[in-house]
């Protein structure tokens, strides 16, 4: 049953989301084609900064109309009136609380590659007439560095792994966040009597400002811990390898690579602490606690 209630949640938002998706590409595919036609240098380069700070608009907007549909849909289709027919259906409430943050998911997907679509075009357009975008000189430091970093990073197959591992996991928890974290606030504030949208809104943006907050300063600490650990066992008086700059080069790669690891482990920890909450709290609100007059 959760799977016919997705589906249908899907089509109801693809009557509106792929629009703004396409209306973001056929902007982004203007202007690339824009840039490939300009007559001139001067006309490139003013031509790039107008276009440039209309597609940042663009771009914002189809993030934020993509967002503000999804969230239009959990609120309307839950807690609003139309909350009477859903709870009716022959299903569990738990149900049309996890088809709605699954769907949001997917579109949230959606919205990420559409937005990384619109990203690129313009680059590769510009690519296309500045050969010298990206000077050679520049991607030869890039090519000295890693070759440089190769065998530290080689001497710490597992962290990177791991680094890889929990990187994915973030970018998939992300998926879920927002529209978790919005149906534990429309969930918590459908008793309100008047504003419930706003509410729920203001609710959204208070809680995702303190949890970024708190999981900075944690993030801040943990690696204020690291360096100073590894600053403390690379102390030049103390260090008895034979070559003391390539051992504390070493150390350094390793202490960043144990940073990354903290600082994924913290946001993938903060992120999975949001998305059962709002679930369990929303689950529990609708079966126990739901009053839509």
């Amino acid at each position: 049953m959760l799977g016919k209630l997705m589906k249908y949640d899907m089509r109801y938002m693809a009557h509106i989301l792929p629009w703004i998706y396409l209306g973001g590409l056929g902007a982004s595919a203007l202007i690339s084609t824009l840039i490939i036609l300009a007559g001139s240098a001067d006309y490139l380069l003013a031509g790039t900064v107008l276009f440039g700070f209309l597609f940042v608009i663009a771009v914002e907007a189809v993030a934020v109309c993509s967002a503000v549909f999804m969230m239009v849909r959990i609120y309307k289709n839950l807690f609003s009136d139309e909350g009477y027919l859903t709870f009716t259906l022959p299903v569990k409430n738990s149900a049309a609380v996890s088809s709605k943050i699954l769907t949001g998911a997917i579109w949230t997907l959606i919205s990420y590659a559409a937005i990384f679509i619109m990203l690129l075009l313009p680059y590769l357009a510009l690519v296309y007439r500045i050969p010298g975008l990206v000077p050679g000189d520049i991607l030869e430091f890039f090519r000295t560095v890693f070759s440089a970093l190769d065998d530290s990073i080689r001497a710490y197959p597992v962290k990177t792994v791991v680094i890889i591992v929990l990187f994915i996991l973030n970018g998939v928890a992300m998926l879920f966040y927002s529209v978790s974290l919005y149906t534990l606030c429309a969930a918590a504030t459908h008793r309100t009597k008047k504003a419930r949208g706003f509410a729920s809104v203001a609710m959204f943006l208070g809680i995702s400002f303190g949890v970024s907050i708190v999981r900075g300063i944690v993030a801040s600490i943990v690696n204020t811990a690291l360096f100073e650990s590894a600053a403390m066992d690379q102390n030049p008086v103390t260090n008895t390898s034979i070559l003391p700059f390539f051992g504390i080069f070493d150390a350094v790669v390793g202490t960043q690579m144990n940073a990354s690891i903290a600082n994924l482990s913290v946001s993938l920890a903060f992120s999975l602490a949001v998305i059962i909450v709002s679930w369990c709290v929303s689950v529990h609100i609708v079966n126990k606690d739901l009053n839509l007059q």
